[in-house]
């Protein structure tokens, strides 16, 4: 990085020299030299500000915020941080395009959890879980925003909620909201940060260590969907399919509601909205089994949500078809178990038809029978 950044000041080659000075901070901080490491991102910060390379700035102050946590230095990381953040939301605002505003802040999710991190090692819970709904599903937002009609979006915004706001919406939803968050980053990585908002607005938080638990959270996921005979994206089954589904599900359940069970409802009709993060996302979480064997959705009336503001969104935009639907509300179609193409078997090395979809006959009629 030092022969390259002499080169870089030679040929002037401005952005290049920031990235080097960036670069030498990883490593010093890498090498546990962390003040050294802050120097070279200052220096590089400035060029950055005077070239104008928002990304790089993005970065750097990302970088400049986890190496003040290692530090526990909370409030120089905390301000850090939320410049980070600020100028990622200022990148937001341009002209991308939406899946480039999915792939660009998927990248970009290890700022807003250094921030959670922040908030979480200075015992401030409420404002964790703000930037926890910051950082997720924005795009998404974006888009359900953009195609509300002109009287729904001025009803709406499409900022991200404060925790007054989210109390509102558990409030509105009459349901108890669980929200995670995977930390795979900083100081207290790997950890789960879970979150429990009641419809009275009252908040609790859990921290599951998952150094302490020995547990490989992703692999985990998978090997649960491969027990319940879930196929992979290509629509086969692996070869190592797992026969004893009932240990992962159990071992699910121990990891993400067990630590907030004392929290959830008792009565089995009371709904209880998950939103997960990540690989969460592929968790069968009705599927999931308590030490007495019972299914996560014998006790409990589940749903999912990308975000806390996406269930706020999606049911103002419910609410506003039925009132503008009248008797056409009744009338649906229900589609199920469509003929399924031919596709390549890697394991195989040969094309093969794929079986119908498990019970997806019997889902149909049923869901047309109840409506």
């Amino acid at each position: 990085h030092q022969q390259s950044l002499s080169i870089k000041r030679e040929i002037g080659d401005r952005q290049g020299e920031a990235i080097c000075l960036g670069n030498l901070g990883l490593a010093y901080n890498s090498l546990g030299e962390h003040q050294q490491a802050i120097g070279f991102y200052q220096q590089s910060l400035e060029i950055i500000r005077v070239i104008g390379y928002s990304q790089g700035e993005a970065d750097v102050l990302r970088n400049m915020g986890s190496t003040y946590l290692a530090l526990n230095s909370f409030p120089e990381a905390e301000a850090n941080f939320l410049e980070a953040v600020a100028v990622l939301e200022d990148l937001r605002d341009t002209e991308l395009s939406d899946a480039d505003k999915v792939s660009f802040f998927e990248i970009q999710a290890k700022t807003y959890k250094g921030l959670e991190q922040t908030y979480i090692l200075q015992s401030q819970p409420e404002a964790a879980l703000e930037i926890a709904e910051r950082g997720r599903a924005r795009a998404f937002v974006d888009l359900l925003t953009k195609r509300l009609s002109r009287q729904q979006a001025e009803a709406v915004s499409s900022e991200p909620p404060d925790f007054t706001a989210i109390q509102q919406i558990a409030r509105n939803q009459q349901s108890v909201l669980v929200e995670y968050s995977f930390i795979n980053v900083g100081p207290e990585s790997p950890s789960l940060y879970i979150w429990v908002i009641q419809p009275s607005g009252q908040i609790d938080f859990r921290k599951v260590n998952l150094d302490e638990e020995d547990i490989d959270l992703s692999s985990l996921v998978i090997r649960s969907r491969e027990a319940i005979g879930v196929r992979h994206r290509g629509g086969f089954l692996p070869s190592s399919h797992i026969i004893n589904k009932t240990e992962q599900l159990r071992q699910l359940h121990q990891l993400l509601i067990e630590p907030i069970a004392e929290h959830l409802p008792d009565a089995p009709d009371q709904r209880v909205t998950f939103i997960p993060q990540g690989e969460l996302f592929l968790v069968p979480f009705p599927a999931l089994i308590d030490a007495n064997g019972d299914y996560l959705i014998e006790n409990h009336t589940i749903s999912t949500s990308p975000s806390i503001q996406a269930l706020d969104l999606t049911q103002r935009q419910k609410l506003a078809l039925q009132s503008t639907q009248n008797n056409s509300a009744n009338s649906v179609l229900v589609v199920g178990n469509p003929d399924m193409p031919e596709v390549w078997n890697p394991e195989m090395s040969q094309s093969e038809q794929l079986a119908d979809l498990p019970g997806a006959k019997r889902e149909a009629e049923a869901v047309a029978d109840f409506l």
